[in-house]
C-alpha cells in the first residue's frame, strides 16, 4: 500500500545566507525526523539540498509535526526573509490536513 506523503520544501538563495545557521539546526533538531537519501520516497524524514530543506511526512501524521515545522518555517524566514516555503500535495484533503494543523497552530 503506497503511503502518500506531503513534501514541505524550505528554499533560500544559496549564494546569499550560511545553509545551517544554528538556530536552523536548533529547529530542525526538535522534528525529530531522521535524514533520509534523496532516492528515498517511502519514508518519513529530512531531505537536505543545497538551497534548503525538504521535510516529508505522511498525511495522517502532519498534526504530530505541525508545531515543529512552523518553528522551523520562523527560523528559516527569519535567516533569510525572503526565503520560500513550498508545501505540495495530492490531494485536496491533504490541503485541508495542512490547513487544519497549520492553523490549529496560531490559534
Amino acid at each position: 500500500m503506497e503511503k502518500d506523503f506531503i513534501r514541505i520544501q524550505l528554499q533560500h538563495d544559496e549564494s546569499r545566507n550560511e545553509y545551517t545557521p544554528k538556530e536552523l539546526e536548533d529547529a530542525l533538531q526538535k522534528l525529530n525526523l531522521s535524514e533520509i537519501s534523496s532516492h528515498s520516497i517511502d519514508q518519513e524524514g529530512v531531505i537536505r539540498h543545497e538551497t534548503g530543506l525538504e521535510i516529508i511526512i505522511s498525511a495522517k501524521s502532519l498534526v504530530n509535526y505541525a508545531s515543529a515545522i512552523v518553528n522551523l518555517a520562523s527560523a528559516w524566514k527569519k535567516n533569510d526573509i525572503e526565503s520560500r516555503i513550498q508545501v505540495t500535495v495530492r490531494s485536496p484533503y491533504e490541503l485541508k490536513l495542512i490547513l487544519d494543523a497549520l492553523k490549529s497552530e496560531y490559534i
